[in-house]
């Protein structure tokens, strides 16, 4: 018995092509989407000591805005990171400082990009 074939053909495409091409572009995706730690640019951690310079704001960040920090993908733009965090409590060239849970949530910048975050006590 002749059984019929699902091959499709599209702009000279075969199933088999297509969905090899589908697999090797998922591979290449899946293999993208490792775990990576952000760089930390700036000044080494520590050396600036917030409260000599307040920034003016509450800057205290809840459990769920520190949960998102945690799963952004990075870098992020400085204006994002306010937009989503409020003003920060401490602020440099190198790094916004947030309060929360009796430490520091540190957003770390190289130029006007977020490129990590850390955490340091306080």
């Amino acid at each position: 018995m002749h059984r019929p074939t699902l091959i499709a053909q599209v702009n000279g495409f075969t199933t088999e092509t297509m969905l090899a091409g589908l697999l090797f572009i998922s591979a290449l995706l899946t293999s993208c989407s490792e775990l990576a730690y952000a760089p930390i640019g700036g000044p080494p951690v520590g050396e600036y000591a917030p409260g000599t310079q307040p920034y003016g704001a509450d800057g205290s960040v809840t459990d769920a805005q520190a949960i998102a920090v945690e799963s952004l993908a990075w870098p992020q733009s400085r204006a994002d990171m306010v937009g989503g965090l409020g003003y920060p409590a401490h602020m440099t060239e190198w790094a916004d400082y947030y309060s929360y849970q009796g430490r520091w949530l540190v957003i770390r910048y190289s130029g006007p990009e977020a490129v990590g975050y850390q955490y340091e006590d306080k």
